[in-house]
Parts: structure tokens; sequence; C-alpha cells
């Protein structure tokens, strides 16, 4: 029986989380500074977050994850 995921090593994970990380960062910034509410910009209401293709969550911003 194979292996469903093959095997990652440490630095590539990290390598590849510290990407991720940084595109949900930038989408949280140009959504503050492109956002035309106060909603967005005084409130902070609202969240972001990347999918993969099945569409699963892989990473969640800081943002309200209530939505």
């Amino acid at each position: 029986m194979s292996n469903a995921h093959p095997s990652i090593d440490p630095i590539t994970l990290s390598v590849v989380r510290g990407a991720l990380e940084t595109a949900q960062r930038k989408m949280t910034t140009t959504l503050e500074k492109t956002a035309r509410s106060s909603v967005f910009n005084l409130a902070h209401d609202y969240s972001n977050a990347l999918f993969d293709h099945l569409p699963e969550m892989i990473l969640q911003g800081q943002d309200i994850p209530i939505h």
C-alpha cells in the first residue's frame, strides 16, 4: 500500500508555509488599502483565507474567523 502523501522535509514545509502566510498577509493589506467602507478600514470586519482545489481551507487570516 503506497503512501497517499509523499514525505516532505521540514525545510520545504517551512518555506511553503512562509510563502502562503505572506500571500495571506498581502491579501489583507490589499483589502485594507482598497476598501472604501469604514467597516473594513476601522472595524476590520472581514476575513480571508486560502483554499486548495478541493476546496479545503489551508490557511486562514488573523482577521475575524467567524465569517
